[in-house]
């Protein structure tokens, strides 16, 4: 494959994500979160998200540094507990129950 191919390609693949991307109206966050989220994840959602306009399959911005991947509702852990709290919050925020957020973050 030569050079002018292979970066036809990768751009190509970036304005495709681009459109996905530029589709997605805002992302799932924490309501207290006051900055920019540092880690985001765009994904296909497991759940719909009507606040958002976003049905099942459809690509979905999440803030990963307001949620864990690893959190474990039967810990008892002051970061498991401050981790609730976020799902709680999230969950009323955009309309969903917390096994929706947590379903979001992990599949």
């Amino acid at each position: 494959m030569n050079l002018g191919l292979s970066t036809s390609l990768i751009v190509l693949s970036l304005l495709a994500m681009g459109n996905s991307i530029a589709a997605t109206k805002e992302c799932i966050q924490a309501p207290s979160r006051s900055t920019n989220c540092p880690h985001l994840l765009f994904k296909k959602s497991a759940v719909a998200v009507p606040s958002l306009g976003i049905t099942q399959h459809e690509v979905i911005c999440i803030c990963l540094s307001d949620l864990s991947r690893n959190f474990n509702p039967q810990s008892q852990t002051a970061e498991s507990i401050k981790q609730q709290v976020i799902i709680q919050r999230i969950a009323i925020n955009y309309g969903l129950s917390e096994e929706d957020v947590v379903n979001l973050v992990k599949n």
